[in-house]
């Protein structure tokens, strides 16, 4: 994070050295030119936004400065109260930052997607405060008239810039949960982002959700390490929601939501995975606990079945490529050795794995494998840790019901971004303490790793962040962990203990250089490179921002970044690893 700071110090130097320059230029040839100095730029002295926004960024160098005096050496996270650095932050007018040299720290290319993004924020502000008066309660009709009235609204802050940069600094200064969901949510029902996705993106051959049900009662497993306040209040009857993608499709996959539910009624799909999981898989060949145990034998899958003669002629699918209208027994590939659990982002209030099909369909092309997105309930009115039994759920239903997912069982891979990060690690996690599978690699990208509001210096960016300010970011984390202990390490991993860290599986950590959550990953990954066994990568990807993933049809700096995950999770799951692929300690 202080490196970050200085970086995007020098990059603002920089730009003020041009304009300077540029300013300097203009006014020596229209002195040549006509005899007199016309004031055809503003001059960078006068420049009152330029001064104040020196005087902001000098104001976070010092708050930088004070974290390093309340830290321990080679310590990221000050271990000393730091409350009123946050509170400063928290009232600090950041109008400066939304105005002229809004995202100046970026490429290009992202300028000018975020200048676009905070039109469409503050006319949709506008239009979500007259219409709903801060309420989310309404149906399509009412949503697409707020919608509407955001377009027509929009002209008014092309042509008033200061209307313009005062309304980004209320919306992004604001705690209004409500709002913040449902302009998070527009990916979701726009036409235009799901027409403009299925253009440029591979056709899969399935892309469909549907629910699974499952029956897990959690406190036959109890942890060694951990506390049973999780235990206590595991529900045994967990409904999620999932997606499943899949570039071919395999044998014994279901095609469909149809054909899903006709496998539940004909009893094909075990919803259990109680004590009898053992024989499924859901047990590790490592029993991981803090006193090492024997090995136990994982079972050999039984062979897929051959494909139903119904699928030469599926029924019509629910989001599914026009390209898939017919399949033969001859076209469908044999099951795949690896399947990819992914985990969707969104602050753990937003979103669906629908508004991550950008990169989703670009995974799926590439590793030829199947991948299930978990849908999981969103926060407030599902805080922590509801998200997280769900993954689980799903996770040990996947091992149980790998048949049905055109997957052989042999290997499992987890990824997310965000807060899907967190869960991905906390999955971990989980799998661990309670004596389950552990995945054979997670990659988590730009994942969130402490739920306190504690200040580093990468969150200090969240000051001039285009997405995740330091508003949006504390009131994320505080719907999602409402009055929990925060040391939970299932909350915040950053926390958790050397003897878990140990039995990590293989980890590849992505984060941007300019994320306010990069001191999270930094952190973690260092903890978990000084106890691990396994190798872990950490990837720092220069100026860029928080969700690159999600702009990948719109920069080519946010594409190039993608595909290094992506390059990172095909060499997970054809176990290739080429060797300028190397870990964090540089081997």
């Amino acid at each position: 994070g202080y490196r970050s700071l200085l970086a995007m110090t020098e990059i603002f130097v920089e730009k003020v050295v041009e304009r300077t320059k540029t300013y300097s230029e203009s006014q020596l040839t229209s002195s040549q030119m006509f005899g007199w100095k016309p004031a055809i730029l503003e001059d960078p002295l006068h420049d009152q936004d330029l001064l104040l926004y020196c005087q902001k960024l000098v104001i976070l160098l010092k708050y930088s400065v004070q974290i390093i005096e309340n830290s321990t050496p080679y310590s990221i996270f000050p271990i000393y109260n730091c409350t009123e650095i946050v509170e400063k932050l928290n009232k600090m007018n950041l109008e400066v930052f939304y105005g002229k040299y809004y995202c100046v720290q970026f490429p290009e290319s992202l300028q000018r997607i975020f200048n676009l993004l905070q039109l469409a924020l503050t006319s949709y502000g506008d239009a979500h405060k007259s219409f709903w008066g801060g309420s989310m309660e309404g149906g399509n009709l009412e949503q697409m008239v707020t919608k509407t009235r955001a377009l027509i609204g929009s002209p008014k802050y092309m042509i008033w810039s200061t209307s313009k940069t005062k309304k980004c600094a209320e919306l992004m200064g604001s705690k209004d949960i409500n709002f913040v969901k449902s302009f998070w949510n527009l990916t979701e029902t726009v036409a235009i982002v799901s027409v403009a996705t299925k253009m440029v993106s591979p056709s899969p051959a399935l892309n469909f959700t549907f629910t699974i049900h499952c029956d897990f009662p959690l406190e036959q497993r109890a942890s060694k390490e951990g506390s049973r306040q999780h235990v206590s209040s595991f529900p045994t009857q967990i409904r999620t929601k999932v997606r499943l993608i899949s570039y071919e499709q395999h044998e014994g996959q279901v095609g469909s939501q149809r054909e899903y539910l006709a496998a539940v009624d004909s009893s094909q799909v075990d919803r259990d995975l109680g004590p009898s999981s053992e024989k499924a898989g859901i047990i590790h060949q490592q029993i991981h606990t803090v006193v090492p145990e024997a090995v136990e034998t994982l079972p050999v899958p039984e062979p897929s079945p051959p494909p139903s003669p119904s699928r030469k002629n599926p029924p019509p699918m629910k989001e599914q490529s026009r390209n898939f209208s017919f399949f033969d027994e001859n076209s469908l590939k044999e099951p795949s050795d690896t399947l990819i659990l992914h985990i969707h982002g969104g602050g753990f209030v937003a979103q669906t794995s629908k508004s991550h099909l950008c990169y989703l369909l670009r995974y799926a092309h590439k590793c030829r494998c199947p991948i299930l997105s978990v849908d999981y309930d969103l926060a407030p009115e599902a805080p922590f840790p509801v998200a997280l039994y769900q993954v689980l759920s799903v996770y040990c239903w996947a091992i149980k019901n790998c048949k049905l997912l055109g997957w052989t069982g042999e290997r499992i891979g987890v990824t997310g971004d965000s807060a899907g990060g967190n869960l991905t690690i906390s999955l971990t996690l989980m799998a661990i303490m309670y004596n389950l599978r552990v995945p054979d690699f997670i990659v988590p990208v730009y994942p969130a790793c402490l739920a306190e509001e504690k200040p580093s210096p990468a969150r200090l960016l969240s000051a001039m962040d285009p997405l995740l300010s330091n508003s949006i970011l504390s009131m994320c984390l505080s719907h999602y962990r409402r009055e929990h202990d925060l040391s939970d390490p299932l909350l915040s991993p950053y926390r958790v203990s050397k003897e878990v860290l140990k039995k990590f599986p293989q980890t590849h950590i992505f984060c941007g250089e300019f994320d306010p959550l990069l001191d999270d990953s930094i952190g973690f990954a260092r903890r978990l490179a000084g106890y691990a066994k396994e190798r872990i990568f950490l990837r720092i990807i220069p100026c860029l921002p928080h969700g690159f993933l999600n702009f990948y049809d719109a920069s080519s700096e946010c594409a190039g970044a993608t595909e290094e995950v992506l390059d990172h999770l095909y060499c997970c799951v054809k176990q290739e690893y080429p060797a300028n692929m190397k870990d964090i300690w540089g081997q």
